[in-house]
């Protein structure tokens, strides 16, 4: 199978919140990127596919990160999260934790320009 991703994910270990209809769920994340994230599924038996909510989670010093996210996809253990929107100061803060992680500046460079242009399509 092909892989077409236009986005490096990297793997990220850390607790997070979903909030998804107005309710909360505890979640693990398993790996990020710019533009979306895999995190373990909150609530067996439920379905979350096309739903809407926001991702959070807090960075080494205090560094919140809000993603206002889509499921995209998911498995009896996890969900595929889109990033639809993001603040600038929680884009900061990813992207330093991804620049870091990729070592490679032309690559994240890169990403953010396909970033920019998948959100004017």
């Amino acid at each position: 199978m092909e892989n077409r991703r236009q986005f490096t994910r990297i793997l990220f270990a850390i607790d997070a919140q979903l909030i998804i209809d107005d309710q909360r769920y505890l979640v693990s994340i398993h790996d990020i990127s710019l533009n979306g994230a895999l995190v373990s599924h909150p609530c067996f038996g439920d379905s979350f596919i096309k739903k809407i909510g926001t991702l959070t989670f807090e960075l080494i010093d205090n560094e919140r990160v809000e993603m206002h996210v889509a499921v995209m996809h998911e498995s009896e253990n996890e969900l595929g999260l889109r990033c639809n929107a993001m603040d600038i100061d929680s884009m900061s803060h990813l992207r330093r934790m991804i620049e870091l992680n990729l070592g490679d500046d032309s690559q994240l460079h890169k990403e953010l320009s396909q970033l920019t242009r998948v959100d004017h399509q």
